[in-house]
C-alpha cells in the first residue's frame, strides 16, 4: 500500500480511473490532493507527479479524534487481495481432494504414534500408499512436509495481511509529542532569558542570541525524529551565561 500526494492534470481531474481497485483518491487538503492505493510503486502515477508520504501522515491529515482513519476503508480490499493469494495456493487441488487433507494429517499422526498399527485404522493413507506403491512411512513424511509448507505459506500471507491492516490504524502520535517537546523547550529558553538582570547588556544580548540559536538547532534535530525513543534520548545542554 502506498499513500501519496499528487498534482492535478490539465483537465483538473485527479488520477481516478488509473488507480487499482480499492484505491482512495481525490482527497483534498490544504490546496493539495492526496491518495492511497494497494500498489507496490507509484509508476502508474508518474503523470501526476505522485510523491509517497508516510501512512501515519496520511492518517493524520484525514482523521480526527472522533473518527477512524480514512484508510480503514481499504480493509476489505486488503482481505480480498490476500484471500486471493491463499486461494491461489490451493487452486491446483479440487475441493474433494482438499477435503481429505485433515483426514490424511489425522491418520499420519496416528501412524507416527504407532507405526505397527493395523492398516484398518488408517484406511485413507494406507490405500493411498498401496496405490502409489510407496511405504506408508514415506507417505506420512510427505504428508507432514506438505502440511508444514502449506501452513508456513498461509502464515506468511496472513502475517502480511494483518501487518497491512494494522498500518491502516496508525496515527502520527510522534508529531504531537514533538510539538509538545518544542513548546517545553521554548518555555525553558524564555525562563532563562527572564532570569537575566539587564537585557540591554551586550553580554546578555549575546547570551540571548546563543539561546535562540541553540533552540533552533534543537528544533531542527527534533523534526528529523520519527520515534518516541529518539525524542526521549534528546540531550539538552543550554548555554551557561558567562561561560
Amino acid at each position: 500500500m502506498k499513500c501519496f500526494q499528487y498534482t492535478l492534470n490539465q483537465n483538473n481531474q485527479g488520477p481516478a480511473g488509473i488507480l487499482p481497485e480499492g484505491s482512495l483518491t481525490g482527497l483534498f487538503h490544504d490546496s493539495k490532493y492526496y491518495g492511497a492505493a494497494l500498489i507496490d510503486d507509484l509508476n502508474s502515477l508518474l503523470a501526476w507527479n505522485a510523491v509517497e508520504i508516510p501512512i501515519s501522515e496520511f492518517n493524520t491529515l484525514f482523521s480526527s479524534e472522533n473518527s477512524d482513519p480514512i484508510l480503514v476503508q481499504l480493509n476489505p480490499y486488503i482481505r480480498k487481495k490476500y484471500g486471493n493469494m491463499m486461494e491461489t495456493l490451493v487452486k491446483p487441488y479440487l475441493f474433494q481432494e482438499r477435503e481429505t487433507w485433515f483426514i490424511q494429517i489425522e491418520e499420519a499422526m496416528t501412524y507416527q504414534k504407532n507405526p505397527s498399527i493395523n492398516i484398518s485404522e488408517i484406511p485413507l493413507i494406507s490405500s493411498i500408499a498401496t496405490e502409489r506403491q510407496v511405504p506408508i512411512s514415506e507417505l506420512v513424511n510427505t504428508i507432514f512436509q506438505k502440511n508444514s509448507e502449506y501452513r508456513s505459506q498461509i502464515g506468511t500471507i496472513l502475517g502480511k495481511q494483518q501487518n497491512l491492516i494494522n498500518q491502516l490504524w496508525i496515527k502520527d502520535d510522534i508529531s504531537d509529542a514533538k510539538l509538545q517537546k518544542i513548546t517545553d523547550l521554548t518555555t525553558e529558553k524564555n525562563n532563562l532569558i527572564n532570569q537575566l538582570q539587564n537585557p540591554t547588556d551586550p553580554t546578555e544580548i549575546i547570551y540571548t542570541e546563543m539561546l535562540e540559536t541553540y533552540l533552533q538547532n534543537l528544533i531542527t534535530e527534533i523534526n528529523t525524529f520519527t520515534t518516541q525513543d529518539q525524542l526521549n534520548s534528546l540531550t539538552i545542554q543550554w548555554p551557561v551565561f558567562g561561560a
